[in-house]
């Protein structure tokens, strides 16, 4: 009745969307490792979800943490496990103490998280760029509008896109499949001067909200678009995007049984350095290779 549900941390992803969703909830935390990870691990490793823009990190759903050490239970709340806790004003922080702690100061035996009705409506979009510097102006606009930010923004770049459509089925270009859908809103023959399969980014988006804030968004995100040179393409190339992000894990360890190591870097970095910082890192790869 308060938007909270005690769970227990062993639970994987997958299993506490599906249970979350037959009663018509949700907790928003949606990392790439949904399917393998389990809330346990969400807490020990202070993680973030795709859909942060909308329900926030683990920190911020997260209301109470139940941990075992040593020397005994480390809980603050109610005795009785039926009952969610609040917030508590007097003491430690115990949820702060749990967040990132990975296993140093105990067992992380459950959770009281935030839930969140399902959304009314859930659709997905994507918008395409001429270059990398086109895509971030646009996320960066973005993210002054924080009213009008979609659940989920996420912006690939031009290696990134082109490695998405390299594991489509089927052998047509990723650009063929950029001109059909863009079809609708220009003519054809526009798209070869501006948009390079050498250059080109993709932003893919996730909007989940009520009707009037889901079209809110889509309208702010349209015009934000524009104003940087990019092009809706519409919701296939979004949700394929989307999807892709799960499957880098997939693709990980298959690449493995090649001898091919592969992982993902997270970090933040002022607007001005994200594009020098991401050349000096794929430079730094591409030397550490060479040495080996």
């Amino acid at each position: 009745e308060d938007g909270l549900a005690h769970v227990e941390a062993g639970i994987v992803g997958r299993d506490l969307v599906r249970i979350l969703e037959k009663r018509g909830y949700t907790m928003g935390h949606e990392p790439d490792s949904i399917e393998f990870s389990t809330l346990g691990g969400w807490v020990a490793t202070k993680a973030s979800g795709m859909k942060r823009s909308k329900y926030g990190n683990i920190e911020d759903i997260v209301v109470s943490v139940r941990f075992v050490s040593p020397d005994g239970v480390l809980w603050k709340g109610a005795d009785d496990e039926q009952t969610a806790a609040g917030r508590v004003s007097e003491g430690m922080d115990v949820p702060g103490l749990a967040m990132g702690s990975e296993g140093c100061l105990g067992i992380i035996t459950s959770a009281v998280i935030r839930l969140s009705p399902l959304p009314e409506v859930k659709k997905y979009d994507s918008v395409i760029f001429p270059r990398f510097e086109d895509g971030l102006q646009f996320m960066r606009s973005l993210s002054r509008q924080k009213y009008k930010i979609p659940a989920c923004v996420r912006l690939l770049d031009n290696a990134h896109f082109r490695l998405g459509e390299a594991l489509r089925p089927d052998h047509s270009s990723w650009l063929q499949k950029v001109k059909g859908a863009l079809t609708h809103c220009m003519a054809s023959y526009v798209l070869p001067d501006f948009f390079q399969p050498e250059t080109a980014v993709c932003a893919t988006i996730c909007y989940e909200g009520s009707d009037a804030e889901v079209k809110e968004q889509m309208q702010n995100i349209q015009k934000l678009a524009k104003r940087h040179d990019g092009m809706v393409l519409g919701p296939k190339v979004g949700k394929a995007g989307y999807d892709l992000t799960y499957m880098i894990a997939y693709l990980r360890d298959f690449a493995m049984t090649y001898h091919i190591l592969g992982e993902s870097f997270e970090t933040f970095a002022p607007w001005s350095k994200i594009v020098s910082l991401i050349a000096a890192t794929k430079e730094r790869l591409i030397m550490e290779q060479a040495l080996r």
